[in-house]
């Protein structure tokens, strides 16, 4: 697990919950193994290894959460929304298509289009009882010049953009015409702050901590693109 090695030297005791290499003298528990091998923060490895194990992690303060997790569920049912949206989009499509992105990448990011014919995503959220104080929070809307909530991405691609706990924590979105701002992200907040994000590191991760490098590109797409040739450890 730690070097290079062509026969058995790990050992894994059950009774104890821990691991010893005969090898290079590695040894811990499960947390070590994550924090060691895959460079975890140890606070990271204890919220993965939860939620692997079904475990509901308590925190403090929480009124500060249940707002948190409001706007998740937001965010997330926004994400479903676009996405909804994009398979009805033949604009989206085409463009998709000239990009050559396959169905299994188009799915793997969660591309979508924030427009539909019918509803707005306000009116989306309000039909799944959500407050307007918690919707604007989320920044998936904004208010205009005459005090109206309307949607913050209009008629664009949308690349959902999630944290280390594959979250959706806000949006890039990208026009399909020539015009102008090209792409434009979700404001900044206390969930979404781009300096200490990095897109697609959610999925880049375990390549990354294998491979022990990281290529880190300069937009949305070209990620997508070397993600579909192959090239996991790649952010931007």
């Amino acid at each position: 697990l730690f070097h290079e090695e062509k026969t058995p030297s790990c050992k894994i005791n059950d009774d104890y919950g821990s691991f010893y290499c005969f090898g290079c003298g590695a040894k811990g528990d499960i947390f070590s193994l994550y924090t060691e091998l895959y460079n975890y923060t140890f606070y990271d490895a204890v919220k993965e290894l939860a939620q692997r194990a079904g475990i509901q992690l308590k925190e403090e303060d929480n009124d500060y959460n249940d707002q948190q997790n409001n706007l998740f569920k937001i965010l997330e049912l926004s994400t479903k929304w676009f996405q909804e949206n994009l398979k009805i989009s033949s604009d989206c499509q085409k463009y998709l298509s000239r990009r050559l992105l396959s169905e299994n990448t188009i799915s793997a990011f969660r591309l979508g289009y924030s427009y539909n014919p019918k509803t707005t995503l306000y009116d989306y959220l309000k039909s799944h009882s959500f407050q307007d104080d918690e919707i604007i929070k989320s920044n998936v809307v904004k208010i205009d010049q005459n005090k109206k909530i309307k949607d913050f991405f209009y008629k664009r691609l949308i690349f959902p953009i999630l944290n280390l706990q594959e979250k959706v924590v806000g949006f890039g979105g990208r026009v399909l015409d020539n015009s102008n701002p090209k792409y434009i992200n979700s404001p900044e907040s206390s969930f979404f702050k781009k300096r200490y994000l990095l897109y697609n590191l959610q999925l880049a991760k375990k390549t990354a901590r294998q491979k022990k490098n990281l290529l880190i590109c300069e937009g949305y797409m070209d990620v997508i693109s070397l993600y579909q040739k192959g090239i996991k450890s790649v952010v931007a």
